[in-house]
């Protein structure tokens, strides 16, 4: 990770309370021992990061509102026994009044190594070039990263929902470089908080097993700042 990037959430995952009551009891497997539980907690680990916010100057903003852009980066560290089968980020605009999503990136894409170059333009738009490299890439390696299979929404509202998927057949691969363009009133800092969610097998287990982390720890979200 870029060492200009500043750590947000860093935390060994939970087991997911409110998803494990959803289980369906007829798919359930044997209950999980204390010692699973354990090794769950401290080997599945989870950290969101953020990067230099960029303020963006432009006669599209309104009066009294400015935009910014967030990058962050999203990791993911699973026990060697343990797979990544889903994972989902939720920032949450709610602690900063009357913030907006404008965009989001990544948005819907494949599993395919691309070139990231990020431009805002005047008309408050944010575009990154997501261009596919052949097998061996002319490009530095710093600037090419491997996205699985991802959905993105938020745009619009205050929470933005980052959902990753495997490819077929492949594991979900961890460090993700993500960015947010964020309408806010001007002189503020921005604060959200950070929930992820995810699902992994365990030791051949058809059964997936949820997982939990939040900025102030599961039962008691806390903001962080974003800018």
């Amino acid at each position: 990770m870029d060492a200009e990037f500043e750590p947000l959430l860093d935390q060994a995952f939970d087991i997911d309370p409110d998803e494990t009551t959803r289980d369906d009891p007829q798919q359930a497997e044997p209950v999980l021992s204390d010692e699973t539980i354990k090794l769950l907690r401290r080997d599945n680990r989870v950290g969101i990061a953020r990067g230099n916010p960029s303020p963006v100057t432009s006669s599209a903003a309104k009066p009294g509102r400015s935009v910014v852009i967030v990058p962050l980066f999203f990791a993911l560290q699973a026990h060697p026994e343990c797979v990544y089968r889903w994972a989902r980020i939720v920032i949450d605009l709610s602690p900063t009044n009357d913030a907006i999503i404008t965009e989001m990136y990544p948005s819907d894409v494949q599993d395919l190594p691309v070139e990231i170059k990020k431009n805002y333009g005047a008309e408050l738009s944010l575009s990154i070039a997501a261009v596919k490299v052949g097998l061996h890439p002319e490009t530095s390696q710093e600037r090419t990263v491997f996205f699985p299979v991802v959905a993105a929404a938020g745009t619009g509202f205050h929470k933005a929902y980052w959902d990753f998927y495997p490819k077929a057949g492949d594991y979900l691969h961890a460090d993700k470089e993500l960015f947010l363009a964020i309408e806010a009133p001007s002189g503020i800092p921005v604060m959200a908080t950070l929930t992820v969610r995810a699902r992994v097998s365990f030791r051949g287990l058809k059964r997936l097993i949820p997982l939990l982390a939040r900025t102030g720890g599961p039962n008691l979200p806390a903001p962080v700042r974003l800018s």
